[in-house]
């Protein structure tokens, strides 16, 4: 199910980005972000099979990881820093299970981390040029589907069901 709804759009983000922006390094940048959302599929089993452990920061580091990568990306290609620094913008997203527990406040952060993109996107949605138009939302739309994935799942979704001790 995971897969179904969390990849739907990727296809038409990989086209805007080869076929508009260019960029191989906006490519590269790109599959970071897919990386990570393929991620979240291990946490998703990893939580279904296994106790919940006291230290969760390898499951963190995925994303820390990345947006470091996402940074040095930045440094390749000026023509699409805003585009990476949009995408480096989403990483917080993919540590949706240090968010608590409590309906309201996942909400407000998950819904904080879900709009991050927005500041960066609007750059490139309002400097006039269609392909950047196009690349926001088509990146937007994926994370979007990952947004509302893991919203509708809340608060089942939070819950270590597994009785494995090796997380």
């Amino acid at each position: 199910m995971y897969l179904e709804k969390c990849f739907k759009n990727v296809q038409a983000l990989i086209d805007a980005t080869k076929n508009d922006i260019k960029s191989d390094v906006l490519m590269e940048g790109v599959n970071h972000y897919l990386d990570m959302l393929k991620s979240q599929e291990a946490v998703l089993r990893t939580m279904e099979k296994c106790k919940k452990p006291s230290d969760l920061q390898f499951l963190v580091q995925i994303a820390k990881d990345n947006k470091q990568n996402l940074f040095k990306l930045g440094k390749k290609d000026r023509a699409v820093g805003t585009h990476l620094r949009c995408i480096e913008d989403s990483v917080n997203i993919f540590v949706w299970f240090m968010c608590s527990e409590k309906a309201d406040e996942f909400k407000d952060t998950f819904s904080d981390f879900f709009g991050a993109v927005d500041f960066q996107g609007e750059k490139l949605t309002s400097d006039g040029k269609a392909e950047n138009k196009k690349w926001f939302r088509a990146f937007r739309t994926v994370h979007q589907d990952f947004f509302e994935f893991i919203k509708g799942q809340h608060p089942k979704i939070m819950k270590w069901t597994g009785s494995a001790d090796d997380a």
